[in-house]
């Protein structure tokens, strides 16, 4: 028994020790070894190259006496001497360098040293002899290919016996001023795809950015593509300005050229307002309105009527043909920069989402506009069983929000400025306003279409065609207050928003005839005012449409757990201590498994 009790003794021991070791600094350090941690990626720095470095060579060799011979050479000096250039003189554009060489010298170089970076660039010279001793040497340099800045000018002459001679050193500023990018106008405001257009000469990259009225930092639009076959340099880049908020910007040409080192600068710039979101009753909500099937027959008949096109010049075409070619190949260009934009902003619309949901928003606003306060007390006296006074109090209330106007009148709606559900008014409970929920069905119907075909003869002739068309209806059903006009905003790609009256009991319908894309969407009711100011709203309602079916969303599994952020070293911690309780727990399993084991009749000597 001794045995067993120093084998359990010993299990023991080697879990409280494990377990010892996990407490303080030492858990840290054990811990640390089941973390494995990836090591940075070393980085490197490039060296910084200087174009050509500054010449070391003393200005003027040695030059030994003169051989006496019978009829003696003259004595030549060599000097070279700068005489196209003056003293901070400022230089733009093409600019003739000239040195005159006393000799014949083997070649001439001018040097142009920038003062600020020690950057050089180095010129040769071409030259003609004028004199006996005496040789011109000029070079026409363009200015621009170097930058602006202060700039030192040098000349250099090599001859056969080795000698280098340098000519006075003189300080001029090049001083080239930047190319302007000329906007073509654009509507006011823009909605949807718009086309940038602009003029410049001599750029080699044209790129736009945005500015919000009151922001700082600039955003990128994109590459502007070049229009081929235009001697003004006229670029162009298609935007779709639903990638952004509405609102006033300033569009910014960023521009590059081979005589700025590179470096792009700002060319020119445009304001415009973006207005997308221009909520307007697009569906009409009248009892009396005529059926969707005449609406889509008329629809149908409009597309498939012949179009007259106005007549166009000869030049006018080409040129016309010539710019459509190039939006269509910059179409393509920019089909991949739009799908990654797609995916931003899929991505930026999926973590709003995320936000929007990890949210707890109040169902009643802490403090309560008196009219919406009517508003409820209505519904509690409606829920109490009602009474002439309630529904007095209904009728005087219809009578300040819309006074004799009709709100579901196509031309009351037309004038109507609806705020958004999403941001104005306040949120009531369900037995105030309340959308209960939301189908989906399909129907078909035929309509006949009339196509404008050409016979072999060359005569236009008009063929009845039936066609089948698929018609998708989307029905909103609701609870308000009895006998009111309600407000149903449905927001998707384009908002619709649309008026109904509810019936005696507080119930309403409506049948969205356009056809909703696939996604996410959200639902609210709400009751205006004549002036479309948002009162009082219902709580969101979220859905998602398929081709096949509409799902609400779940909202009881918004509370998702975040992500965990602990760290990693406190986590294998963790880990450690349960292995040192296990050890402990196996440690005590053993010993009472090997008590059970011994022997029967054997003596136990317990010490």
């Amino acid at each position: 028994m001794k045995n067993y009790l120093l084998g359990f003794l010993g299990v023991m021991a080697i879990g409280l020790t494990f377990a010892l070791l996990g407490v303080g600094g030492a858990s840290n350090m054990f811990a640390a070894m089941l973390v494995i941690n990836d090591l940075p990626a070393a980085t490197t720095t490039a060296p910084v190259v200087v174009d050509v470095p500054a010449s070391s060579t003393p200005n003027i060799d040695p030059v030994g006496p003169a051989t006496v011979q019978t009829e003696p050479d003259p004595v030549v000096v060599r000097v070279a001497v700068l005489n196209n250039l003056v003293a901070n003189q400022q230089l733009t554009g093409m600019h003739m360098l000239g040195v005159s060489v006393n000799d014949n010298p083997e070649g001439v170089t001018f040097s142009i040293r920038n003062i600020g970076t020690t950057i050089e660039r180095r010129v040769l010279a071409e030259c003609a002899s004028t004199q006996a001793i005496k040789t011109e040497c000029r070079k026409e340099f363009d200015t621009r290919e170097v930058g602006n800045g202060k700039y030192s000018i040098i000349a250099q002459a090599t001859y056969t016996d080795g000698a280098i001679i340098r000519s006075n050193e003189i300080l001029v500023y090049i001083n080239n001023i930047n190319q302007v990018f000329t906007f073509s106008s654009l509507p006011n405001p823009v909605r949807g795809e718009i086309i940038i257009r602009g003029r410049i000469e001599q750029a080699s990259t044209v790129e736009f950015m945005h500015v919000p009225t009151g922001g700082a930092q600039p955003i990128r639009i994109g590459n502007a593509v070049f229009v081929s076959g235009t001697s003004f340099g006229e670029w162009a880049y298609q935007w779709d300005t639903k990638q952004v908020p509405d609102g006033s910007y300033t569009i910014i040409a960023k521009v590059k050229n081979a005589y700025n080192n590179g470096e792009p600068y700002k060319a020119g710039e445009t304001t415009i307002k973006i207005v997308n979101t221009v909520e307007q009753p697009v569906v009409p909500v009248d009892p009396t309105a005529s059926s969707s099937e005449d609406t889509l027959e008329e629809v149908l008949l409009e597309m498939t009527a012949p179009q007259e096109a106005p007549a166009k010049n000869a030049s006018t075409t080409t040129v016309a043909g010539r710019f459509e070619t190039q939006i269509e190949l910059l179409k393509k260009k920019q089909e991949e920069e739009k799908k990654r934009e797609e995916i931003k902003q899929e991505e930026k619309r999926r973590e709003e989402k995320r936000e929007e949901k990890r949210e707890e928003v109040p169902l009643l606003q802490t403090i309560t506009p008196p009219i919406v306060q009517r508003i409820q007390s209505i519904s509690t006296g409606l829920q109490g069983g009602g009474s002439v006074t309630t529904t007095r109090e209904i009728e005087v209330l219809k009578k300040e929000l819309w006074g004799d106007v009709n709100p579901t009148s196509p031309e009351v709606r037309a004038k109507t400025q609806y705020q958004s559900a999403k941001t104005f008014g306040t949120t009531v409970n369900a037995s105030v306003l309340q959308v209960e929920n939301i189908a989906l069905s399909t129907t078909t119907a035929e309509v006949i279409v009339p196509i404008v075909t050409t016979t072999a003869e060359g005569k236009a002739v008009t063929v009845n065609e039936k066609r089948t068309v698929v018609k998708e209806k989307l029905r909103l059903a609701g609870k308000a207050l009895p006998d009111i006009y309600v407000t149903i905003y449905v927001y998707s790609e384009v908002p619709t928003i649309a008026v109904v009256k509810t019936d005696r009991n507080g119930n309403w319908v409506y049948e969205l005839d356009n056809k909703l894309a696939d996604g996410d969407h959200e639902a609210y009711v709400t009751i205006n005012d004549k002036t479309g100011k948002v009162v009082a709203k219902s709580a969101r309602f979220g859905f998602v449409k398929t081709a096949e079916a509409v799902t609400v969303e779940d909202f009881g599994a918004l509370g998702r757990a975040e992500a965990s952020t602990e760290d990693p070293v406190q986590a294998a911690k963790r880990q450690y201590s349960l292995i040192a309780f296990l050890l402990i727990g196996v440690g005590l399993l053993a010993g009472v498994f090997l008590m059970l084991r011994a022997p029967k009749g054997q003596k136990q000597d317990f010490i």
